[in-house]
């Protein structure tokens, strides 16, 4: 798992990427492996997600404004994750994730008090310089006083001791940092053309070597329908500023800068004009020749409705923060 994530989003990462590992652990592998001494393989992994931190601190601090612990099963994009970070001030003492109060079987058994919580480790946990900096020199004694066996809950207790900040609580921290809880626990990320992929920082979990590689042909294949469309868009700009500035524009421009219209194709005949079709959510209606007056859609279809549904919702909700709300989508009644 590794090297599956090494050979696919930690060459997105803008900073440095190491994978940290028990003491004795073979270094022969090409990825760039830490054995921290003294840590074994053992489960829960508590000293080795402390000694981790404290290795980054102790290696990295003057060099790095932000630090991130996250699994190897996870999956993070790194240009979101920039762009993210840049917004915040990293001076602050910020302790960010996806906010965690432990599972309905496990509540009051985690020793946190009302209004206490703590930054689950799956989807990754990011600190800011300022907290790392408080919280290590106290590592020795927050591995002595630990009360559970999970690793992240203990890792937050520290944070909250002697760093004096806790998990953000913010919805929006359950969007950004993506933990896949489908009831089945097959341990991957079954369904990615939706908004919630998109919307997301980290991706978790991805368990399996290939779904990690499926996963990030899926976040290119975004990238590159973006940039394509960002293409499209400055050559219709070149186009539309050739005609206010009454200078030509290259043949090129002018082929791929045409604006967007229902009246581009022109029937000339008869058996030219296009058939439309209406529609409800289930059924296409149709007066079209050798098509049955009702059918319903294929599967074709469906995912080009539900493709063109998702980016106009995406769309409307661009600036949901500013605007305080969502819209969600219910449902086509017809079309």
């Amino acid at each position: 798992r590794a090297v599956a994530a090494y050979r696919t989003w930690s060459k997105t990462i803008p900073g440095k990427v190491e994978f940290f590992s028990s003491e004795g652990s073979d270094t022969s592998i090409p990825i760039p492996i830490v054995p921290l001494r003294g840590v074994d393989d053992s489960y829960p992994p508590q000293k080795k997600s402390f000694m981790m931190l404290k290795y980054m601190h102790d290696h990295y601090l003057d060099k790095y404004e932000w630090f991130m612990r996250a699994d190897d099963d996870v999956y993070i994009k790194g240009d979101r994750l920039e762009n993210f970070l840049r917004s915040l001030n990293s001076s602050e003492p910020l302790f960010l994730g996806q906010t965690g109060l432990g599972t309905t079987e496990e509540m009051g058994k985690l020793a946190l008090e009302p209004g206490e919580n703590f930054c689950m480790g799956g989807p990754g946990v990011i600190m800011s310089r300022e907290v790392l900096r408080r919280m290590v020199p106290h590592i020795g004694k927050c591995l002595r006083e630990m009360y559970t066996t999970h690793e992240d809950v203990e890792v937050g207790r520290c944070v909250r001791r002697f760093a004096g900040v806790q998990c953000v609580w913010s919805y929006e921290m359950q969007q950004l940092f993506y933990e896949n809880y489908e009831q089945n626990k097959k341990g991957y990320i079954r369904d990615l053309h939706n908004s919630k992929i998109h919307r997301a920082i980290t991706l978790h979990p991805n368990k399996s070597p290939p779904y990690q590689y499926r996963l990030h042909s899926y976040v290119l294949s975004r990238r590159i329908a973006e940039l394509r469309h960002r293409t499209v868009q400055l050559h219709r700009e070149v186009v539309l500023m050739g005609r206010y500035s009454n200078t030509q524009v290259p043949k090129e421009d002018l082929q791929l800068g045409i604006p967007p219209s229902f009246m581009r194709f022109q029937p000339r005949q008869r058996e030219e004009i296009l058939e439309w079709e209406f529609l409800t959510g289930k059924y296409l209606y149709s007066a079209a020749e050798g098509q049955p007056p009702r059918r319903g859609m294929d599967s074709a279809q469906r995912e080009a409705l539900d493709d063109i549904v998702m980016q106009v919702m995406e769309m409307i909700n661009a600036n949901a923060k500013t605007r305080g709300r969502i819209i969600d989508f219910k449902e086509i009644q017809y079309g």
